[in-house]
């Protein structure tokens, strides 16, 4: 899982590092917003081991904390899949394939 996610940030760590590099200002900047997005996961992490195991947060609050991480994904998967036109419309047949897609899944299972 470590792997999976390190691997999938590799790509991510090089596209903020360009955006970086095309802003002005020093580019020296660009290492400590590296090293912050590259500790963010694994502070997260510890952060949230830490709240739980030592029953800082209540089931409420975990719960919220959950239910919003979740919807950040879903807000930036989606956005991904359907806002990829300049114009930011709605692509009908892209929606009619997942809307399939998701049929099946649940036909299948």
């Amino acid at each position: 899982m470590v792997a999976g996610v390190a691997l999938h940030h590799i790509p991510a760590a090089f596209a903020l590092a360009t955006l970086l590099h095309q802003r002005p200002g020093p580019a020296r900047r660009t290492w400590p917003a590296l090293l912050i997005f590259a500790l963010a996961g694994p502070m997260g992490i510890l952060s949230s081991n830490y709240l739980v195991l030592n029953e800082r947060l209540g089931p409420g609050a975990y719960a919220a904390l959950l239910g919003l991480v979740a919807g950040n994904f879903l807000h930036v998967s989606t956005t991904i899949l359907f806002e990829t036109s300049p114009e930011h419309r709605l692509d009908w047949a892209k929606l009619g394939a997942t809307v399939v897609g998701a049929a099946l899944a649940l036909a299948i299972a």
